[in-house]
């Protein structure tokens, strides 16, 4: 599994923010709507996903009844 992450950009010369899908070791990207190259990354929330069937019911300890 090859996981390609998606970066946000914002434009230092037009201001356009937009979101590119690519590797980290890709060439630099410009900006799709002045051409220009002068790009800072806007950093985010990372998507975390939990494919447990049974999360908390596995990692929690149940009572013992007496």
């Amino acid at each position: 599994m090859i996981f390609i992450p998606t970066y946000r950009y914002r434009c230092n010369n037009c201001l356009n923010e937009f979101e590119e899908l690519h590797s980290i070791s890709d060439k630099l990207i410009k900006c799709p709507k002045c051409g220009k190259n002068s790009l800072q990354i806007i950093l985010g929330h990372p998507a975390i996903h939990y494919n447990s069937p049974g999360f908390y019911a596995v990692d929690s300890k149940k009572e013992d009844k007496k």
